[in-house]
């Protein structure tokens, strides 16, 4: 959890600033929510049927801890038509993360994200959004 501004009448934020967030290791790669006015639960199925191979599956729900403040993507930039908009719920991430790793050095992954987004962020005109990606890297 991370907390919210309750003030918006003035003109500095008391929001939690994460100064340098690691949103992909926590809310997937996509990027579309950081720590700050957040209450956020995740639970993770992971299994490894190859020594090679990791399949993970997240569900995040996601709410903001304080209606007085807005609902923010990283860099602290909060989203238009979120401060002082009714309900505190944001929405819901479906992930789904693949990772093959055949050697010591190379690494491959493959990630699917959904988010459903609902409330605060729906009524501030958001809509549902998804992302594929495939990434790889070598280390030598």
């Amino acid at each position: 959890m991370a907390s919210g501004d309750d003030n918006p009448n003035v003109n500095e934020s008391i929001t939690f600033n994460p100064l340098f967030p690691a949103n992909g290791n926590f809310y997937g790669n996509v990027g579309l929510t950081t720590i700050a006015n957040l209450i956020a639960i995740e639970p993770q199925f992971a299994l490894s049927p190859h020594p090679d191979v990791t399949i993970s599956a997240t569900i995040l729900a996601l709410w903001r801890e304080s209606t007085d403040d807005a609902a923010y993507t990283p860099g602290m930039n909060a989203i238009p038509g979120t401060a002082n908009a009714s309900g505190k719920r944001l929405g819901t991430s479906y992930a789904l993360f693949t990772r093959w790793t055949p050697s010591a050095n190379l690494t491959g992954d493959l990630e699917y994200q959904y988010y459903a987004v609902s409330g605060a962020v729906r009524d501030a005109g958001g809509e549902d959004s998804q992302c594929l990606s495939l990434r790889t890297s070598y280390l030598f």
